[in-house]
């Protein structure tokens, strides 16, 4: 993908994940604390990013090289 495929599907990805949040309050009753965005809507939209460039979103991306530090 080059920069403005990339930047389109950020936008739409953050579009369909971030719109809504899963509930108001960020602590249930008990004080434990509850994720605000629901990590299903994430998923779903990172696997339609994956497949509309062609891919599975169950294939793996990491082709055995070994790559070093870059810096």
């Amino acid at each position: 993908m080059d920069v403005d495929e990339c930047i389109l599907a950020y936008t739409k990805l953050m579009k369909a994940v971030f719109v809504e949040k899963s509930s108001r309050l960020p602590i249930s009753l008990r004080g434990k604390v509850k994720a605000r965005f629901d990590s299903k809507k994430l998923k779903g939209a990172v696997e339609e990013v994956i497949s509309s460039t062609g891919a599975s979103p169950s294939d793996y991306f990491n082709d055995g090289k070994d790559r070093g530090c870059r810096t």
